[in-house]
Parts: structure tokens; sequence; C-alpha cells
């Protein structure tokens, strides 16, 4: 009985969200939206050896939650288990949580070490409600993305935050991820059967992207 429960735990993943790609029996689950986690990868270590992510703290943690995502990107795709939903999420929690304390922190005007416990409440918060309430992850997730977006423009309404047109190319970025995410997972624009470039792979694509224009915003805004 205990082994039965172990291999439900491993390779049972929750129904919390369909993509439109049909899951293969081989090695690699679901190979379009696998391989195209690696972006989040590629353009994570870019930003660590050619745009100093590794100068500042605030721009190391962007960078590091760009790789995380892809991390738990292809943990999940690649597997199709709950381990790998586990992991997925918690590349996203990072980014969310970055968002959410570096803007909140500085629209409050806290120090460092103010960021940095928000930055730690907004990536543990989401792992609590996540072990009560199971399929909360992406709501959660979804809601600390979007108070840091409300602060970040916040902010700059009250500051004229430097750089703010890299923030919007971010926002613009991540809105039309969202429609060709939307239109996946709800299968209106789907071909289960295309392995190689699908609707949820070109998400991963742009999100990668946007990722990069954040880093960029907080890279001329942070001096």
């Amino acid at each position: 009985m205990k082994s039965m429960t172990l291999e439900h735990a491993v390779h049972f993943t929750p129904a919390t969200v369909t993509f439109c790609e049909a899951r293969l029996h081989g090695w690699i689950a679901e190979p379009a939206n696998t391989w195209s986690s690696l972006g989040y990868i590629v353009i994570g270590i870019w930003l660590f050896v050619r745009r100093g992510a590794g100068v500042r703290l605030p721009l190391g943690t962007v960078a590091l939650a760009e790789i995380g995502i892809g991390i738990g990107s292809l943990a999940l795709h690649g597997t199709g288990t709950f381990v790998g939903e586990v992991l997925d999420l918690a590349g996203m929690f990072m980014l969310s949580a970055c968002i959410f304390g570096l803007s909140v922190g500085r629209l409050l005007r806290l120090g460092e070490r103010g960021m940095v416990t928000l930055w730690a409440c907004a990536l543990i918060v989401p792992f609590g409600i996540l072990w009560l309430v199971h399929g909360s992850g992406i709501v959660s997730f979804a809601t600390i993305l979007v108070t840091g977006f409300v602060a970040e423009i916040a902010l700059y309404r009250r500051d004229h935050t430097p750089g703010f047109q890299r923030f919007l190319q971010m926002l613009a970025l991540l809105i039309g991820a969202f429609v060709v995410w939307t239109l996946d997972v709800t299968h209106v624009v789907c071909d289960p059967d295309n392995h190689v470039l699908g609707g949820h792979a070109i998400w991963h694509l742009m999100c990668a992207w946007s990722i990069e224009r954040l880093y960029t915003f907080y890279q001329e805004s942070l001096r």
C-alpha cells in the first residue's frame, strides 16, 4: 500500500491546467514545452555572463528567478509529475517575490533589509497556502505579481522612475504571452500533436524575453 501511495505522489500531476500539447510516454513528456523552457535558462545565464547580474543583489535575484523558472518548467514539462509542478511553481514564486519585494519596498521607502523581508514573505507564504490549498499556486503567483506591478506603477507616478519604458515593454510582452497561453490552455488554437512549437512553447519564449526586459528596467532604475 505504501508503494502505491509513493507512486501516486510522484507520477500523478493534478489537472489544474491542461496544456494543448499531448503528453508522450517517452523520456520527454511534452517535447515542445520542454525545449522552449531552455529559453529561460539561456537568458538567465546570459544576464550573469554579459549583463552583470552578479554585481548587485536585486539584479542577481531577477536572473536567478529566470533560471529557476526554466529549471522548474523543464521539470514539469519534461517529467509530467507532481514534483515537476512544485518545482515549476517555485521558480514562478521566486520571480513574483522579487518583483513584490523591490516594488513595494521602494514604494514604502524601506531599506534593503525591509525589501529582503518582503521578498522572503512573498516567497514563503504562497508555499504555505499551496500546502493547505492544493491547486492555489497560480492564483497566489498572479496575486503577488499583480500587486508588485501596481506598486511599480504607483512608484513611477510618484518618482518618475528612470527607464520605465522597459517596464512597459515587459508588460506588453507578458500580456501578449498571456493571450497565447489562454488560447493554448482553452484549446481554442491547438494542435496536440505539434511537438515542435505550440502555443505554450511560444508563451515560454515570450515570458523569458519579458523577464530580460524587467532586468533591464531594474538595471536602469536602481542606480
